[in-house]
């Protein structure tokens, strides 16, 4: 087996919130998941969780030439929604409002990952996978009370972010890290 192939790990493609932006959103994040914030930093992913399949030190190659190829651009987060997991849950979010480099980027990054390797469904139990819908997650597991609770506390929020580079995080476990940062041009 080739060694450069990576089965055991979980990857998304993300943008890391500032510092900032982190610390105003950890306690919403901390109350209605406890831990979460140690766990993975707030972001914007680019698509699903995902595994590499083929050789990695290629995949990395290729994504660094995508994202290089991308402008720094800006997005906005506005409006919370949710989604309804397979167990009766809610995932709630802020959404994102992509700009055309953003999606752009995003079908760029989709077609790497078709390639090289394979989206986690796991998450979504034998649901077929919704449309990706760019967020910033706030909770996973909440309860429909906490789900209102969350969206009359940030009802009238917004937040422009300026995006100048993308994180591959992974994870092997709960904790996700940062294995490499992309700069966009």
């Amino acid at each position: 087996m080739d060694n450069n192939i990576v089965m055991d790990k979980k990857y998304i493609f993300a943008i890391i919130l500032d510092r900032d932006l982190q610390n105003e959103l950890a306690q919403i994040r901390e109350k209605y998941e406890p831990g979460v914030t140690q766990k993975i930093p707030a972001h914007i992913s680019f698509g699903f969780s995902f595994f590499v399949e083929k050789d990695f030190g290629q995949f990395e190659k290729e994504a660094r030439k995508i994202i290089s190829s991308h402008k720094i651009f800006s997005a906005k987060l506005q409006n919370i929604s949710s989604f309804e997991r397979h167990d009766g849950n809610f995932v709630v979010h802020f959404s994102v409002f992509p700009t055309s480099n953003f999606e752009s980027i995003n079908r760029d990054l989709d077609q790497l990952i078709n390639t090289f390797g394979k989206i986690n469904s796991s998450f979504f139990g034998n649901n077929e996978l919704p449309k990706y819908q760019p967020h910033v997650t706030l909770a996973i597991n909440a309860a429909k009370s906490q789900e209102e609770e969350i969206r009359s506390k940030l009802a009238n929020k917004s937040f422009n972010i300026l995006c100048s580079q993308i994180s591959l995080l992974q994870t092997t476990s709960d904790l996700w890290e940062i294995g490499d940062t992309f700069l966009l041009s």
